[in-house]
């Protein structure tokens, strides 16, 4: 028994939590690299993008503002992509980018009618799961 709580209190001294805000104009892109873990997005009335994220200790978060572009990343020590946890709030209408090969993706609808609105070219969605939403006829995201 003592040998699982000195294992459950290492993987927790291995993580480290971020959590950062960035105040963004509206039209603001979100785009997300991660390699493989959670990442969970839900909107927001605020001009600002959220970003919480479980990281462990020899990997950092980069979360940068390019042009109108919002990118975060997991990095290891050595440069490459690496996973994390992502707990990810956004105002409503961000476009929105994922990808990662083995990352498992939440949306939170928040009880709208639609999550999605592809205007043009192909979209591909795997490993997506759609929750919180609303709707008065089939569907909804529930």
């Amino acid at each position: 028994m003592l040998s699982i709580l000195a294992m459950a209190a290492l993987a927790v001294t291995l993580q480290q939590r971020s959590d950062t805000t960035l105040n963004v104009p509206p039209g603001t892109r979100l785009d997300v690299s991660n390699l493989a873990g959670d990442v969970r997005i839900r909107t927001w009335d605020r001009g600002a993008i959220r970003v919480a994220s479980d990281v462990g200790r020899q990997e950092g978060l980069d979360v940068t503002m390019v042009g109108s572009t919002v990118r975060v990343r997991v990095r290891s020590r050595r440069d490459w992509d690496a996973n994390g946890t992502f707990d990810i709030t956004v105002p409503v209408n961000t476009p929105i980018g994922v990808s990662g090969p083995s990352a498992d993706i939440t949306i939170d609808a928040n009880h709208a009618s639609r999550v999605f609105n592809v205007t043009d070219g192909t979209s591909t969605l795997e490993a997506l799961t759609i929750t919180g939403g609303q709707t008065t006829d089939n569907g909804g995201g529930v």
